[in-house]
């Protein structure tokens, strides 16, 4: 949350340096072009490790998205990072994606046409048994049912965030975005 309420309702929910900023789980074409796109809010350049050089990782709860991010990632000041299924079909199917913006592949499983929880999470302590655990930077438990837009279900569209400093969990802070426009602002 975004401040301690003990006693009281809840604060608005904290909103991370890095979100998830747009997710094309349905290519109206080839399912390879999949792709999530995290954006840095901040005007700072973003660490995506930390101290002892354990990454950041991205992941969903059918593990559709199992992947840590290499050694040494940042994201530049109000910059893009790019998580995609297939590196040369994405490139393909969006050839304008600016210059500068890091382009990383997974290669396992694939994102839930139907919906699902993806979440960004940074390292954060280990336990007594010597297990990393992690904290979640972000999530989004997107659909393909209204609320959330319809269009991006194989229509062409993307679910893109309306307001990155809104929480990303709400449905009404998702519109489809046509054509994607993944690395740029839209």
């Amino acid at each position: 949350m975004s401040e301690p309420t003990p006693g009281f309702a809840n604060a608005y929910p904290k909103v991370g340096l890095v979100v998830i900023s747009e997710i094309m789980y349905n290519p109206s074409s080839d399912r390879d072009a999949e792709f999530v796109e995290m954006r840095n809010i901040t005007g700072s350049k973003v660490d995506l490790f930390d101290v002892e050089g354990h990454t950041w990782k991205f992941h969903d709860d059918n593990y559709g998205i199992d992947y840590n991010l290499p050694a040494n990632t940042n994201i530049p000041a109000n910059g893009y990072l790019l998580l995609v299924k297939d590196k040369s079909v994405f490139q393909a199917k969006y050839p304008d994606v600016p210059g500068g913006v890091k382009i990383y592949e997974w290669s396992d499983g694939r994102l839930d046409n139907g919906g699902e929880k993806i979440y960004i999470s940074m390292p954060g302590d280990v336990d007594e048994l010597g297990r990393r655990h992690y904290i979640r930077v972000d999530m989004v438990n997107y659909d393909n049912e209204a609320p959330w837009p319809l269009a991006a279900d194989g229509g062409g569209a993307s679910p893109g965030r309306v307001s990155m400093q809104l929480y990303g969990n709400d449905p009404n802070n998702w519109a489809a975005v046509s054509p994607p426009t993944p690395g740029r602002c839209r």
